[in-house]
């Protein structure tokens, strides 16, 4: 989904950050979509790593517009079984990180006088059931967050919005067992209403949108691009 935001941004004229955890899929992008891009490797899971970001973007420009898409999944871990530690990386991607990169941007925005936060959590972050204890209620955090910053700072100028998606083909679905992805597929195939899974493309659309002017009355919403997976 990441990569896909990052496509949709340069299409439409944006100079654009990208930051991932691996450098081979940062370099793949950057040879591909050429100047207009600027990528950095970060583990989000680390303090540290956001915190250098800041003079990475600093030598590029001013970021007016943060997309906090990094997520990692919990396997459907029970709360019975999750150990701390899996319970605190899960929340330190998750959740953690989206609020420590809206901190380390803000002020910038603030500056502006403008500026866009959007958070991409999860159909997970409304109900529960949609993933595992720590991956729910980290994606619940999530949607959380997004809605304090709209109330915080929206009368300074900075509108901050979620986007929920649903099930998505991408490489994660491969991670998780024959057995889930076999469950998944069924309940794709009979009880969504979309009955198909998303694109990554139809997320990345509706994070442009949010970003866009067409959204500019906008604020503190929690958007499903989940197939309907919230209405039933």
């Amino acid at each position: 989904m990441g990569e896909a935001i990052v496509r949709e941004f340069l299409i439409e004229g944006a100079r654009v950050i990208a930051i991932d955890i691996r450098a081979d899929r940062l370099d793949l992008l950057k040879r591909e979509l050429g100047k207009k891009l600027f990528v950095c490797v970060c583990d989000l899971a680390s303090s540290d790593d956001i915190a250098a970001l800041r003079g990475f973007t600093d030598s590029i420009g001013v970021v007016d517009t943060l997309v906090n898409n990094a997520g990692v999944f919990d396997y459907l871990e029970s709360a019975l079984t999750m150990p701390l530690a899996n319970w605190d990386r899960v929340f330190k991607v998750n959740a953690t990180a989206h609020f420590e990169l809206a901190q380390l941007f803000l002020p910038d925005m603030i500056a502006l006088g403008r500026g866009v936060i959007i958070g991409v959590a999860s159909a997970a972050g409304v109900v529960g059931g949609g993933g595992g204890v720590a991956y729910t209620a980290s994606k619940h955090a999530a949607v959380g967050l997004g809605r304090q910053l709209a109330a915080e700072f929206g009368p300074r100028g900075i509108r901050s919005n979620v986007i929920l998606p649903g099930v998505i083909d991408t490489p994660l679905r491969d991670t998780v067992s024959l057995e889930m992805q076999a469950a998944l597929n069924d309940f794709v195939a009979n009880s969504l209403p979309a009955r198909r899974v998303g694109q990554a493309r139809e997320v990345a659309k509706a994070a442009l949108f949010l970003a866009s002017d067409d959204a500019s009355f906008i604020h503190g919403v929690a958007l499903p691009v989940d197939g309907g997976f919230t209405a039933i």
